[in-house]
């Protein structure tokens, strides 16, 4: 992976080191299915115009027509260019982060179990382990509240930024409970080992166009039955993805996750502070160094 992202890395490199830096402007957006790509038109020393686009596609530009750009051009080559956005460097950001989790989550499992083969051919791992006196549950347990406590905080923002931009601009409209619905669970075996009960909801957008969809709280809970009539909200231009309009169907989900977020994070807190301590097991350090 660390040499797939020098490949990568290569040509960018090699024109941010020996390439001519100068100021393009969006002239336009090249689509490609669903996705586009902004093009750059730049003016050569020799005062040639060139058009280049991004060499990533994604589903919003992240630049508007008219707006200026830095990149980097080969003298020799000016199609071959590189544009200095953040959009351009997704992949290898991607990359690299994957490959930091994996040795992390390697590192951890090596802690935690060090006899059980998780070491690396040339001993770097327990060497660096064993010099440093590595605890081990310390890092492990950081390294999982890292994780916890990143996924908690980003799906809080994420999913409460969703739920007020529905509840203050979402399409609110009449709905009626026509039915239900069971969902079932099955494992290996074939045998059913969950079911529940959902209201069926029949609506219709600001169009006319009849919609149907199934509340994400079950009969039990919501006390909806058939006949029973009530308020369904939707993002603008997505009736689809419509919702009854109730707290627990739109906030709900925000709210578990920040709950986690705060636990979490109230957790690392006692652990940095020193009011919760790790524990430490010796014989752990004695494997290391032995390895």
């Amino acid at each position: 992976m660390l040499y797939l992202v020098m490949t990568i890395l290569k040509n960018s490199i090699n024109l941010i080191f020996t390439g001519k830096k100068v100021t393009g402007i969006v002239v336009g957006v090249k689509n490609s299915d669903s996705l586009s790509s902004p093009i750059v038109q730049f003016k050569t020393t020799f005062g040639k115009q060139i058009k280049v686009n991004s060499r990533t596609y994604s589903k919003s530009t992240g630049v508007t027509i008219g707006e200026n750009v830095k990149l980097f051009y080969d003298l020799k080559n000016p199609n071959n260019a590189q544009l200095l956005m953040w959009r351009e460097f997704y992949i290898i950001v991607f990359l690299l982060g994957f490959i930091i989790f994996i040795i992390i989550m390697w590192i951890c499992g090596f802690l935690v179990a060090p006899d059980s083969g998780f070491d690396d051919p040339l001993h770097i791992l327990s060497s660096s382990i064993g010099y440093y006196h590595s605890s081990p549950w310390r890092l492990p347990v950081f390294f999982i509240l890292f994780c916890t406590i990143s996924f908690t905080g980003i799906g809080s923002y994420i999913t409460f930024k969703s739920a007020i931009d529905l509840s203050n601009n979402g399409i609110k409209v009449p709905g009626l409970v026509i039915g239900t619905q069971w969902t079932k669970q099955r494992v290996q075996n074939g045998s059913i080992y969950a079911a529940a009960e959902f209201p069926t909801i029949s609506f219709m957008d600001l169009s006319g166009k009849k919609y149907t969809i199934r509340s994400s709280t079950s009969t039990t809970l919501s006390r909806l039955k058939k006949g029973d009539r009530l308020e369904v909200i939707y993002p603008l231009n997505h009736p689809n993805l419509g919702v009854v309009n109730t707290w627990d169907e739109i906030y709900l989900v925000p709210f578990v996750l920040a709950l986690f977020f705060i636990a979490f994070s109230s957790l690392l807190i006692l652990l940095l502070t020193g009011i919760i301590q790790l524990p430490i097991t010796q014989s752990n350090y004695h494997t290391i160094n032995k390895i």
